[in-house]
């Protein structure tokens, strides 16, 4: 919301005032991250959507931090952030749609549990 606001008021001094907070609220995303590989861990009572899934590497929790992250960076020119949004963005195809062509891929980050997920589709497709 603080990049946004800045990109839309052109605001620079608030931009440079903000500039903390965004750093801070990226870096605390990213202890989230418990094993280092991109997704963002959200543990129980952490989000506030009752009605859907509340816990685990809940997508929608990953596309804001996705987009956070590409947000902040190009604000700030900050490629560290790009490339962790563009690698967040690659786990996420990968992972939350799985097809047989990437099971093999460096980036699934359950091989077991994909590989489940692909002969479950194809099963499914056969009949």
């Amino acid at each position: 919301g603080a990049c946004a606001y800045v990109r839309y008021t052109g605001d620079g001094g608030w931009k440079a005032e903000v500039r903390p907070n965004v750093e801070r609220a990226l870096f605390l995303a990213g202890c989230w991250e418990y094993n280092n590989r991109g997704l963002v861990y959200t543990p129980q009572s952490g989000n506030w959507a009752d009605e859907y899934i509340q816990q685990g590497y809940v997508l929608s929790d990953q596309l804001l931090y996705m987009l956070a992250l590409r947000s902040a960076a190009l604000l700030y020119d900050n490629r560290v952030w790009l490339a962790k949004a563009e690698y967040l963005r690659q786990v996420l195809q990968v992972n939350y749609w799985p097809r047989a062509s990437l099971a093999d891929q460096d980036l699934v980050y359950h091989p077991h549990a994909y590989h489940q997920q692909v002969e479950q589709s194809e099963k499914g497709k056969r009949g």
